[in-house]
């Protein structure tokens, strides 16, 4: 009798420690991950530090840019050869390579991108963003073609104005027809895999 309740006090303690490591852990998890969110909200607050009265063109833009932020997007172009440039040095590379590869891109354009980019440019090429149009500026920052800044209005997103000329005489072509027609095919295919669940080349 005396052993088994020597044997139940034990368990009782294993669980109790056992229970503050469990709780001690949570508490370091929990920590670890405010941490990171303390940070990822000084990052993103750091990203509109860049304080313009006007809307700035590309090399500007570049030049504001933290040699962090040059690197991907170099990565995200898939640019190679040029990891060893210096900061001056890599911007004009990434103008030139951002401006020679805009048009194929905006080819792809569905059409609410379309629509979004023409809003943009109508108001001058500047646009403070909005909650529900986050994911959208974001996937244009991404490939280099908006950037964000602080204005006297407030913070907001901006095309530079090379991208805007280009767009424009595109747009003149029948860009906002080509949007459409990806728009459909992204329809179309979006429909034919609920419907197929594979597509085949064949």
């Amino acid at each position: 009798q005396t052993h088994k309740s020597q044997n139940g006090k034990e368990i009782k303690s294993i669980m109790k420690e056992t229970a503050k490591d469990s709780a001690a852990q949570v508490g370091l998890l929990e920590e670890e991950a405010n941490k990171a969110e303390q940070e990822a909200a000084k990052q993103e607050e750091k990203s509109w530090r860049h304080t313009y009265s006007d809307r700035p063109g590309l090399t500007v833009a570049l030049a504001a840019s933290t040699m962090p932020e040059l690197t991907l997007l170099r990565q995200n172009m898939g640019l190679v050869g040029v990891s060893s440039l210096k900061k001056q040095e890599l911007i004009p590379v990434l103008v030139e390579a951002l401006l020679l590869r805009a048009p194929a891109l905006f080819q792809l354009l569905d059409l609410v991108q379309y629509q979004w980019l023409k809003k943009i440019i109508a108001a001058g090429g500047l646009h403070f963003v909005r909650e529900d149009e986050e994911q959208l500026w974001r996937e244009m920052e991404t490939v280099g073609w908006v950037f964000r800044g602080t204005f006297p209005e407030g913070k907001a997103v901006f095309l530079p104005q090379e991208f805007a000329e280009l767009f424009e005489r595109l747009d003149q072509e029948g860009l906002g027809q080509v949007a459409a027609r990806n728009e459909q095919w992204t329809r179309l295919m979006a429909g034919m895999l609920h419907y197929y669940g594979v597509l085949s080349s064949e």
